[in-house]
């Protein structure tokens, strides 16, 4: 299992320094899974922990990016737990950083993968089409 780390002012904790790889690994949700095959890529710091009630989603938010706030974009986002807790992690890190790197776990290969994009180049492309539109 992992360290537990706590996360943002959210869970009542800190957001732990960078190791040595100088990234952090951010779980959506720290449920009963072995998480340990993740840290190779980074420390361990959890959004939020364990059974959510999703009809809280302002509490879920404020822990999100209390813990999100603490991130950098070459760091990875860790794909874990209820899809609404997994779609608002997503959300506000993309509004922080346009890009992400994303871990989820392949059950073929019992490993994490990682899965990146980046929609700041998007963005540009969108916005050069909408100003040649208007020419």
């Amino acid at each position: 299992m992992i360290k537990q780390v706590s996360a943002g002012s959210g869970l009542g904790g800190h957001v732990p320094t960078r190791s040595q790889t100088g990234r952090k690994v951010f779980i959506t949700n720290l449920g009963y899974h072995d998480f340990s095959p993740a840290k190779r890529f980074g420390d361990l710091v959890p959004c939020t922990k364990g059974n959510i009630d999703i009809k809280q989603t302002d509490r879920i938010e404020a822990q999100i990016q209390n813990t999100l706030d603490a991130s950098e974009a070459e760091d990875f986002l860790l794909i874990s737990g209820h899809p609404v807790v997994v779609c608002l992690a997503t959300g506000y890190w993309f509004r922080l950083h346009r890009s992400v790197n994303l871990l989820y776990w392949d059950p073929l290969l019992q490993d994490y993968r990682v899965r990146s994009t980046d929609f700041s180049s998007r963005e540009a492309q969108i916005e050069a089409l909408l100003l040649a539109e208007e020419d």
